[in-house]
Order: structure tokens, then C-alpha cells, then sequence
């Protein structure tokens, strides 16, 4: 979760996102369904945290120079107790208690804390500051949004949270679910379950536009309103889709990691074995089910 204010700074203007801590059941939870458990409650923490989500997306566009694909990010700070019970006090009526001092801490209050966050900072990520009442898009920006989410994608950014309410001035201004490659749950879990979370974004976007453009009831002929090509064929309740937009577990990560490329492809060698087990085991699955029913036949 995360809490989005308007800081005072010298220049800017900027915004600080605050992001709560996550319990080890929250991490876990967002791992779901991998074939092999993580080395250490570390790495759930590492690929699932909402904060650390947000930093791996950012350092890639970063590293890349294509900060121009979101709502621009310039670093993160951890707030200082001082910080926290200022924030704390200008949100919140309620007398200022620090959650150190707090007997027990059950997820309730300004930062949602639980006892085994007790000792630890919130942490923070200022970001360009975009007025509130900017709309989240406009029909000019659509086939620059459509261009976008292919290029994160081209990056390895799998944004898992395409909607409406993720986009001001038709930019993303949140990655705090994205799976940035390398991800474990691009290697270690099932292949179709991936396939689906890699189409689901451009789907997700041509439905928001839809949805969108039906409450402020453009006009697509005058409003000169029209969806981008290719992504209006991005349609998973289509019967027989075939997969669509760009796959992000392509990207060449190892490339900006100097020294890492032979482990980089001995792990895509064990993903496409693995690829090769699934169908093997689908096809002899088959072959059974034949089988079984050949001798149920009079």
C-alpha cells in the first residue's frame, strides 16, 4: 500500500509516496503459486515488496534512459522518526503516539505497521508531482500510452496494475506490483499462468480506455478519439485470442550486468527444458487419456 503527499521543497513541485511496510504473509502471498520456494524470506521481500517493486521498475528505465515511460522518479529516502511524526501529525486528528511506543501493532493507524515492522523506517520514493485534477489521459495520448506499455515491456517491466487510476497526463505514475526481469515468476512457475499475466496488461489497457472514454462519454468520430493500432485486437474475452503485445521475459537483463551472461542463459537453458517437461508431460497425458478411452469403447 502506499500514500501519496504533496512534500515542501525548494523546487519541484514533487510528490513523496510513502509505501507501508509488508508482512512476510503479504510477500508470500504476492509469490503464490512457484514451483520452488525462494532461498531466503529476503528474496519474497526483494521481488514482491510494493517498494522494492517501484525501485527495480525505476533503476531499469533508469539504466536504460527511458525515464521517459513514467511519471519521472528521483530517489527514494527513509523517514526519519522526526519525519514521520510531522506526516503523522498533518494527516491525522488523532493525538501523535509512535508505533515504538505503541504496546502492540495489528496493521491499524497512519502506517499500517505490524509487530514485526516495529523497528523498521517507511520508506518513500519522490516523484514529479502531476495536479490532481490532471485527467488521467486524453484522446491524443492514447497511441502514446499504447507505444509505452510495449517499450516497458521491451524492458522487461511486466506492470500487472494497467488501469485508469494508475495514469495522470497519460503517463504510468505507479510500478508498486510490477515484476521486473530478472523475477523469479518468470522462471519458477507454470507457463501459462505467465502467458496470461504477459498479455493481461495491453488487455487491461484497452478495456480502461473503453471504460474511460464511456464515463466522460467521448464522441471516437468528433473527440477525433481512436484506439491504437494493434491494441484493439487485445482482447482476452475474444474466444480463441491468439497471445498479443511484446513478451517481457525477451529482455536481455544480463546485458547491463556485466560478467553474468553464462548464468543468464544456463537459467533461460532451465526454463525452456522446463517448457519442454510441460509439453511432455501434456502430450503423454494425452496420449493416456486416448488410451483409457480407446478401451472404454464396445
Amino acid at each position: 500500500m502506499a500514500r501519496r503527499v504533496e512534500p515542501r521543497l525548494t523546487a519541484g513541485p514533487f510528490a513523496l509516496e510513502f509505501y507501508f511496510n509488508c508482512s512476510q504473509w503479504h510477500q508470500e502471498a504476492g509469490a503464490g503459486e512457484l514451483n520452488y520456494a525462494l532461498v531466503s524470506p529476503q528474496h519474497y521481500l526483494d521481488f514482491y515488496d510494493p517498494f522494492n517493486c517501484e525501485c527495480r521498475a525505476y533503476g531499469r528505465l533508469l539504466a536504460e534512459q527511458r525515464t521517459d515511460l513514467a511519471v519521472r522518479a528521483h530517489g527514494y529516502l527513509l523517514l526519519t522518526p522526526d519525519q514521520e511524526a510531522e506526516i503523522t501529525t498533518a494527516v491525522s486528528s488523532e493525538p501523535y503516539i509512535p508505533d515504538i511506543d505503541r504496546p502492540i501493532l495489528n496493521g491499524r493507524g497512519v502506517w499500517a505497521r505490524q509487530e514485526e515492522n516495529r523497528y523498521l523506517p517507511i520508506h518513500a520514493i519522490l516523484k514529479d508531482l502531476v495536479p490532481d485534477d490532471t485527467e488521467p489521459f486524453t484522446p491524443d495520448q492514447m497511441d502514446g500510452m499504447w507505444r509505452d506499455l510495449q517499450d516497458l515491456h521491451r524492458l522487461g517491466i511486466l506492470v500487472r496494475d494497467v488501469r485508469v487510476g494508475n495514469y495522470l497526463g497519460g503517463k504510468l505514475i505507479d510500478f508498486s506490483r510490477a515484476w521486473t526481469a530478472p523475477h523469479p515468476r518468470f522462471v519458477f512457475m507454470d507457463k501459462k499462468t505467465v502467458d496470461a499475466e504477459c498479455v493481461r496488461d495491453p488487455h487491461y489497457l484497452r478495456e480502461g480506455i473503453i471504460d474511460y472514454a464511456r464515463v466522460v462519454g467521448w464522441d471516437w468520430e468528433t473527440d477525433e478519439a481512436a484506439m491504437p493500432e494493434g491494441l484493439d485486437e487485445c482482447d482476452l474475452e475474444e474466444e480463441g485470442a491468439d497471445p498479443f503485445g511484446v513478451d517481457p521475459r525477451l529482455y536481455a537483463w544480463w546485458e547491463l550486468e556485466g560478467g553474468l551472461e553464462e548464468g543468464a542463459r544456463a537459467l533461460l537453458d532451465l526454463v525452456v527444458s522446463r517448457e519442454g517437461e510441460e509439453k511432455a508431460e501434456g502430450d503423454h497425458e494425452g496420449e493416456e487419456k486416448g488410451e483409457e478411452e480407446g478401451q472404454e469403447e464396445p
